[in-house]
């Protein structure tokens, strides 16, 4: 604590020391001058000669000294600046850090949140006292889907006709089956998993590897479904996303309707890499 001190106060006390042999040698200067003037007077000459010599030196020292102290200022600054250039690097590097925990904490919420709607899907068995829930509540409403567009196409065509391959046909069919009785049993479940896309979409510390991982969580019959759905008027808005994140890179042809269906989205939505803009 005491070296500190000394190091702190050190400059002053040199100055105060300097001040004080001043003094002394103008006092002592002026003593011997009122004791002996002959003394000063004949040393006249001498001191205009130094002075007139010495001054221009004195000078020209004091500007090497003033230059001198300018560039070690210009050094300091520069060393400044880079170090407040570290710094605003630092912070901005941590504060892109903690962006990143944040989307990494809201997405893992978001995925716990579909999970848990997931669970909390129940369906109704229509002949018997029988409640479907979780997933198998989906793999139900896929069955009475496929039921429903086998029972379209028998009463709709005869069976001597080509099956419908048209968006219109097939849309008409399926929200006749899905949006008028259990769309009040999934609208919840379209939504979130929509915003789950769009909220990848929309932030700059998304991954590729986000996708993927909320596509390894859907079955083949939860593909099915946001399949159609997505050709539908109400989830038409997710069948951007589903093309852009390649939905149904996982769902076989065989689990459609027909599988001419599958002309209905882009090859985008299949996982085709190179397919046409």
């Amino acid at each position: 604590m005491s070296n500190k001190l000394k190091e702190n106060h050190w400059p002053a006390i040199v100055f105060v020391f300097a001040v004080i042999s001043a003094a002394f040698t103008g006092l002592g200067l002026l003593w011997f001058g009122i004791r002996d003037p002959e003394i000063f007077i004949s040393l006249g000459q001498w001191g205009d000669f130094f002075g007139g010599t010495l001054n221009p030196i004195f000078t020209f020292v004091t500007l090497l000294g003033l230059l001198l102290t300018i560039a070690l200022q210009r050094k300091e600054l520069t060393l400044t600046r880079k170090e407040l250039e570290r710094s605003a690097n630092a912070l901005e590097s941590q504060s892109d850090q903690i962006n990143a925990q944040k989307f990494e904490n809201t997405f893992f919420q978001m995925l716990s949140m579909f999970n848990e709607i997931v669970d909390s899907i129940e369906v109704d068995h229509t002949n018997v006292k029988k409640t479907y829930k979780c997933r198998d509540a989906i793999n139900y409403i896929c069955n009475l889907m496929n039921r429903s567009y086998s029972e379209y196409i028998t009463t709709q065509f005869n069976a001597s006709e080509k099956r419908p391959y048209t968006p219109t046909e097939m849309i008409d069919s399926f929200s006749t089956f899905f949006i008028k009785k259990y769309s009040d049993k999934t609208s919840h479940y379209f939504r979130l998993l929509y915003n789950i896309f769009k909220f990848i979409d929309n932030s700059e510390h998304a991954k590729l590897h986000h996708s993927r991982m909320v596509r390894s969580l859907l079955s083949n019959q939860e593909l099915k479904l946001l399949f159609y759905n997505s050709l539908s008027e109400p989830g038409r808005k997710f069948k951007a996303a589903a093309e852009k994140h390649a939905l149904f890179d996982n769902l076989p042809t065989n689990e459609l309707l027909e599988p001419n269906h599958k002309l209905y989205f882009s090859e985008k939505a299949f996982g085709i890499e190179n397919a046409a803009e």
